[in-house]
């Protein structure tokens, strides 16, 4: 059962780092396309 718990802690946590992940690959093609268009 700990095994469980554990892995899914770990599936949250990876989970959580790709939201991340995606948010600041966001802010990085706005910033590309501000600069493309100032």
């Amino acid at each position: 059962i700990l095994d469980q718990v554990e892995f899914m802690s770990c599936q949250g946590r990876l989970s959580e780092q790709r939201k991340e992940r995606l948010e600041e690959i966001k802010r990085q093609v706005l910033e590309i396309k501000d600069i493309l268009r100032g």
